[in-house]
């Protein structure tokens, strides 16, 4: 009888063993993901929404009507690759 409750017992620890080293796996797995979306974040060619080497700007612009100048968002160039700019914006006037 007490055989028969160890290798009960063995068998439920090596289930256990089993089922942890799969979670710790899938842990891996997933940190290993988040690394490489965080590098790739990092690379000016994936966000194909930015112009790298231009940066945000503003220049003002008069509307009679409303008494005070408008600020309008364009492109300015910048020497920076980890700059960027919305693409279809217009370009700053010097």
């Amino acid at each position: 009888m007490k055989v028969k409750y160890f290798i009960y017992l063995f068998a439920v620890v090596l289930v256990t063993i089993a089922v942890n080293l799969k979670d710790r796996r899938n842990q891996d797995l997933n940190l290993v993901a988040n690394i490489e979306a965080f590098s790739a974040a990092c690379d000016p060619e994936i966000d194909a929404t930015l112009e790298p080497y231009f940066e945000l700007k503003f220049y003002s612009y008069w509307i009679g009507e409303l008494g005070k100048p408008t600020q309008i968002p364009c492109c300015m160039r910048n020497d920076s690759q980890y700059s960027g700019c919305a693409r279809g914006l217009d370009r700053c006037k010097k």
